[in-house]
C-alpha cells in the first residue's frame, strides 16, 4: 500500500472508521485510580489551597478534580491527589489529606501528622535541583540528583516508598494503599532556587536537569514531573530585568523542545514538565520584565497573590489532565486516535508501518485494547 495514492488512504480510513463506530458499543467502560503527589514548597500551598472567598479565584484543587472528566476511548480518570509541603516536613504534618479540610471556609488541606517521606533533613533538601537557597556557595549540594536519584540503595530508603507500594494515610478508618506507588510524582522547585541568579549557575542548572531527566529514564518502573517554579519579585534576589532574563531564559530552555517533549511511545514515556513559570511573568516593557508580575504578588518575598495563585491552579490542572490522559493510557495500553493517525502518516509517507499495523491498530482501538 505504500505507493497507492493519497484518496485511497483516506477512503480505506473511513471504512475502518465506519467499522470502529458500529464495535463502539461493546466496549466496557472502566474507571481508572490515577493517584498523584505534588511535592511543593509554600507558593505551591497557595495554588492547591485556593481562595474560597471571592468566587473569582478557584477553590481548593481537589473540588476540581473531583469534577474533572478526563478519559480516553471508554476509561475515564478518578483522580486521587495529595500535596505535601515540603515546609511542613520535620515539623509532623508535610502530607495532606484528599479532601478539603476544615480551614478558613474549607480551602485548606487536613494534614497527617507524623507522617512523612523523608524528603528534606538538616544538611540537605531532596526535592531542590539545588538544596540550597545560595546555589552553588555554602554547603550547597544539587538535592534532586546528588541526595534523591544519585543515593546508594535508595529503593530500600523511606523517602523512595513513594515509588512502592505502601500505606497512605487517609480520612477514612483505613489507609489508603497505593500499589506500584503513585502513578504521578510532581515535584516543583522553590522560587529561593532562583537568587541572585548568574550565566554560570544556569548553564551548570541545564546540566543538572539532564541528568534528572536521564535519571528518571532509567527508572521506567516509576512517573515523574518536574515543575520549574516561579519568578522572583523585583528586588527579591533579583536585582533588574537583565538579571531576570538570564532565569526567564532558563525557564525557556525548560519548556522547550531541546530540553525533551514527553511521549507515551517514546525516550520519555514516564517522564512531564509542567512550566509554571512563563504564565507568571511580566513580559511587557517595563521595570520588571522576565520577574514576577506586579498583580500576581502578595505578602512577603516572591509569594503569590490570590490572582496569581489562580491562575497557576488553572495551569496545574490542565497540565494533570493531560498527565492523566497519558497514564489511563500506560495503565490500559490502550491504542488512541492519535496512535492510528501517526500510523497511517507514517505508513502514507514510506515510513516501517506497514497495512497490516494499522489494521492490527483499528483493531485494538476497537476493543478498548
Amino acid at each position: 500500500m505504500k505507493h497507492r495514492p493519497y484518496y485511497f488512504i483516506i477512503q480505506w480510513l473511513g471504512i475502518s472508521l465506519l467499522v470502529f463506530l458500529l464495535m463502539i458499543p461493546a466496549t466496557q467502560a472502566r474507571q481508572v485510580r490515577v493517584s498523584i503527589l505534588f511535592v511543593h514548597y509554600s507558593v505551591g500551598t497557595g495554588i492547591v489551597q485556593g481562595y474560597c472567598w471571592d468566587s473569582q479565584y478557584r477553590r481548593n484543587i481537589t473540588e476540581t478534580l473531583d469534577t474533572l472528566h478526563v478519559s480516553v476511548s471508554t476509561d475515564t480518570a478518578r483522580i486521587v491527589f495529595h500535596s505535601y509541603r515540603m515546609n511542613d516536613e520535620g515539623m509532623g504534618s508535610p502530607l495532606s489529606d484528599t479532601l478539603p479540610g476544615s480551614g478558613e471556609n474549607g480551602c485548606a488541606f487536613n494534614r497527617f501528622s507524623n507522617f512523612e517521606y523523608d524528603f528534606y533533613g538538616a544538611n540537605y533538601n531532596r526535592m531542590r535541583i539545588w538544596n540550597s537557597d545560595n546555589g552553588f556557595y555554602g554547603d550547597a549540594f544539587a538535592g534532586l540528583i546528588d541526595q534523591f536519584f544519585n543515593v546508594p540503595n535508595k529503593e530500600d530508603s523511606l523517602f523512595w516508598k513513594i515509588f512502592r507500594t505502601h500505606n497512605t494515610p487517609s480520612s477514612f478508618p483505613d489507609s489508603v494503599t497505593e500499589v506500584d506507588g503513585y502513578d504521578l510524582v510532581i515535584i516543583k522547585n522553590p522560587y529561593a532556587c532562583w537568587f541572585q541568579m548568574t550565566r554560570e549557575k544556569a548553564d551548570s542548572i541545564k546540566i543538572l536537569y539532564r541528568a534528572v531527566r536521564d535519571s528518571i529514564v532509567n527508572h521506567p518502573e516509576i512517573n515523574v514531573a518536574l515543575a520549574f517554579g516561579t519568578p522572583l519579585l523585583l528586588g527579591h534576589e533579583v536585582s533588574d530585568s537583565t538579571q531576570a532574563k538570564i532565569t526567564y531564559d532558563l525557564a525557556t530552555w525548560f519548556a522547550s523542545d531541546s530540553f525533551f517533549t514527553h511521549s507515551n511511545t517514546g525516550t520519555y514515556k514516564n517522564i512531564w514538565k509542567w512550566d509554571s513559570y512563563h504564565l507568571l511573568c511580566e513580559t511587557e516593557e517595563a521595570p520588571n520584565r522576565y520577574c514576577l508580575k506586579a498583580e500576581y504578588h502578595a505578602g512577603d518575598g516572591s509569594h503569590l497573590s490570590n490572582a496569581g495563585s489562580s491562575i497557576a491552579q488553572d495551569s496545574l490542572v490542565a497540565f494533570i489532565k493531560r498527565a492523566a490522559q497519558d497514564i489511563i493510557i500506560q495503565k490500559s495500553g490502550l491504542t488512541t486516535r492519535s496512535d492510528i493517525d501517526r500510523a497511517i502518516l507514517d505508513e502514507k509517507n514510506g515510513g516501517t508501518t506497514t497495512e497490516q499495523d494499522v489494521i492490527n491498530l483499528i483493531q485494538q482501538y476497537n476493543t478498548g485494547g
